[in-house]
């Protein structure tokens, strides 16, 4: 005989009125990341907004979670649960998420950790120079300083700053120059409790004006952008504090050449002709090597016996630029003819 259920007792079960008992089997708690691989370990800088992190949970009415940083929160709906935020502090936070109700026998927590960069610079600048002058192809070198509490007051450089120099053809804000317009900056000296970089600019540049100035990170965090002063610098504003001013100088014209001979071994005298404020130093390559002479529009040779090219460059007198290329020069050495005899009618025989 089979019993069956019903509210006023039941009886013999008969599939109606007297009816099967209903058994429902709840899974377990399970928990399991959904947001990308390795959200739930990340690094990022301080006021950085974190990459959220999501988690779908089964079996809990709701979850909460303990270790995260001052500004980053988690929230639980429809069985996700979410953390998202900006840190407002530093440091390593391990974080856990524990889901509520459901059945306990499963999974019912999840681990992470958030890493908050410590990003802050107290001063920068664009130590010197102020401007420079270049001749074309020439380079100069330029320092800025940068200073950091707990990092740069130790003597030598610290791997947490980054330093870059940067130039515009624009004296705009530096933060909005090309990024491909800034190269590394190394560490040159210690100066109290700032650090000095150093860096090169000019060599690749065309002709004109060019602003240049530093910009430093801490643990890769945002840049920020030194400028000159006077007393000193410090961040960029654009007006007290300013980028720095780079003239590079043309290349002169090749001078005109002044050839010359003479008959037979001895010395010749040959010239150049350069424009105005130049004049001419003499080579005997048509690169490199040192002067065999220099200021002056004309050489004269050594003995020579047989034709020889020198090569005059010309130079600016004030700024010390030079023309882009050598002009070639020569020096024609004749054969003399010998062995001539007279006749008394005047007729010449050899």
């Amino acid at each position: 005989m089979y019993g069956g259920y019903s509210s006023g007792g039941g009886g013999f079960w008969n599939g109606t009125t007297n009816v099967n008992g209903v058994l429902t089997v709840n899974a377990n708690n399970s928990i399991a990341l959904t947001s990308a691989a390795g959200t739930n370990s990340q690094t990022l800088c301080i006021s950085t907004a974190i990459t959220s992190i999501t988690y779908a949970t089964t079996g809990a009415t709701g979850a909460t979670v303990s270790g995260l940083p001052t500004g980053v929160t988690g929230s639980w709906s429809a069985n996700v649960f979410t953390i998202s935020g900006t840190p407002s502090v530093s440091g390593t936070f391990n974080y856990t998420v524990s889901m509520t109700g459901g059945c306990t026998g499963g999974t019912n927590t999840a681990t992470g950790s958030i890493t908050v960069q410590e990003g802050s610079i107290g001063y920068a600048n664009l130590q010197f120079p102020a401007t420079q002058s270049i001749c074309i192809g020439n380079s100069f070198t330029a320092y800025g300083r940068v200073y950091a509490l707990g990092i740069t007051e130790a003597a030598g450089a610290n791997a947490a700053i980054s330093a870059e120099i940067g130039y515009n053809s624009s004296n705009t804000n530096p933060s909005s120059w090309p990024v491909g317009n800034w190269s590394a900056a190394t560490w040159n000296v210690q100066s109290g409790n700032d650090d000095e970089y150093q860096a090169t600019l000019g060599s690749s540049l065309a002709a004109g004006t060019y602003y240049y100035t530093f910009r430093f990170s801490r643990n890769g965090c945002a840049w920020v952008y030194g400028g000159y002063s006077s007393g000193g610098g410090g961040f960029w504003n654009g007006t007290t504090n300013v980028n720095g001013v780079l003239t590079i100088l043309p290349s002169l014209t090749a001078p005109a050449a002044g050839n010359n001979s003479r008959c037979g071994a001895g010395s010749v005298t040959i010239s150049a002709v350069a424009g105005a404020g130049e004049t001419i130093d003499w080579y005997a390559a048509a690169s490199g090597g040192s002067s065999l002479l220099s200021g002056s529009s004309s050489y004269n040779t050594p003995n020579i016996s047989v034709t020889t090219t020198y090569y005059a460059e010309a130079r600016n007198t004030a700024t010390g630029c030079v023309s882009a290329t050598r002009t070639a020069v020569t020096a024609t050495v004749n054969a003399t003819v010998s062995g001539l005899s007279a006749t008394s009618s005047g007729s010449v025989f050899l």
